[in-house]
Parts: C-alpha cells; structure tokens; sequence
C-alpha cells in the first residue's frame, strides 16, 4: 500500500513539472499510511522542486576566477 499510495503521490506531484532527467531514490515508511494525501503530495512537489534547482555558483568558485574574468 505504501509503494501504490507514494507512486500516486508522485505523478501527482511531478504534473506540470519539466521532465526532470535523474533517478530518486523516494523511501516509504509505515508513516505514509496515515499522512494527510494532500499534504503528502504539497512535500513530494517541494522536494522535487529543490533537488530539481540549478546549482548556485559558490563564493569560492567567484573568488578563484582572475580578476579579467570578474
């Protein structure tokens, strides 16, 4: 029930969203039974979200460049 319910919850969330090119990893525990469905799907989305963001350059990334480059 748990992997049916996550599986759902998934194409749910992910409707509207660029294909995203990667593998998850989602781990489903006994919790997820009594989640609120809605509220479940609100996480999924949000996280898929952030492990979807474009990478930030770093501050040391900027501070390594030579001064022509800045």
């Amino acid at each position: 029930r748990i992997k049916r319910r996550l599986r759902n919850a998934v194409a749910e969330a992910a409707t509207g969203q660029e294909k995203l090119d990667m593998d998850m990893v989602i781990v489903g525990r006994r919790d997820i039974l009594a989640a609120d469905y809605a509220v479940l799907i609100a996480d999924i989305s949000r996280a898929l979200r952030v492990v979807s963001k474009p990478k930030t350059r770093s501050v040391q990334d900027v501070s390594n460049k030579p001064a022509s480059c800045q």
